[in-house]
């Protein structure tokens, strides 16, 4: 077994060399969003480095390695079919952010892809921790975050399809989707998503360093609350739909879903 800071370098050497080749392929295209097909598909490679390099495959690691896998290429396919369906559409995401930029853009953006191989080593400590338990089996503990896990994708899956269906409707191109899931959070997608890195860190949660797993949905919800998720979307969806998006805003719970202040009857 590996030493706990040597574990954490193995990650910060793949995800490094990965995003760096999503920002040489990024140049061609324009296309910030190139970065996110590392940051799912990369996380297959590290938990199978890490838990090779402690030496510690068991029943349970297959089970973590299966779950990771299936959160891996459901999001790596989905959004790599979105991305090279015209890889020159970029996000609207990131042309405010290339907008913003004043000059050196190429730099700001590798700088902004190398960021986003720091954020991957932080939400690689839930793999850190379970990769170096060798003791490590399916307890109640393990099944509760296979339950979370597997819910969690389902509601995650509904709430995109929803999107996606009202989004379809030209009718509905300036209206603010407030159907299904969406009607409880403002961004219920991203919930889930977060409940998905929550139930890793649960997986791992009776290992050594327990704890230090959880810095693995922390991490998770600050990218999407406070950086790239939440805070990016809503500044787009302000300049496309305006006053009815703020109202939006002011009915409905932006993350944790809960009923809106209009069916909880609050003014």
């Amino acid at each position: 077994m590996i030493d706990i800071l040597s574990n954490y370098g193995l990650v910060a050497i793949a995800a490094s060399l990965m995003m760096t080749i999503a920002w040489i392929v990024h140049l061609k295209y324009k296309n910030g969003s190139l970065g996110d097909i590392p940051w799912c598909f990369g996380n297959i490679l590290f938990f199978a480095m890490l838990v090779q390099a402690n030496h510690n495959w068991s029943a349970a690691h297959f089970v973590m390695l299966g779950m990771i896998t299936f959160w891996s290429l459901r999001q790596g396919i989905y959004l790599t079919k979105r991305i090279f369906k015209d890889p020159y559409d970029e996000d609207g995401r990131f042309k405010k952010i290339r907008k913003d930029i004043k000059s050196h853009e190429n730099l700001w953006f590798f700088a902004m892809f190398q960021f986003q191989a720091v954020l991957q080593v932080l939400l690689s400590s839930c793999y850190v921790v379970c990769a170096r338990d060798s003791g490590l089996s399916l307890g109640p503990i393990q099944i509760f975050a296979i339950v979370l896990f597997s819910v969690s994708s389902v509601l995650q899956t509904v709430a995109d399809n929803q999107l996606a269906k009202f989004s379809k409707d030209p009718k509905n191109k300036r209206s603010v989707c407030k159907v299904g899931l969406w009607r409880y959070s403002r961004h219920p997608n991203y919930f889930f998503e977060w409940c998905i890195w929550l139930s890793f860190a649960i997986f791992a949660s009776n290992s050594p360093l327990a704890l230090l797993a959880f810095l693995s949905p922390l991490t998770i919800y600050i990218v999407l609350t406070q950086m790239s998720g939440v805070k990016l979307s809503e500044e787009v969806s302000l300049s496309k739909r305006g006053d009815a998006y703020r109202d939006y805003m002011k009915e409905t719970s932006s993350f944790f879903p809960m009923p809106s202040k209009i069916q909880r009857g609050v003014k």
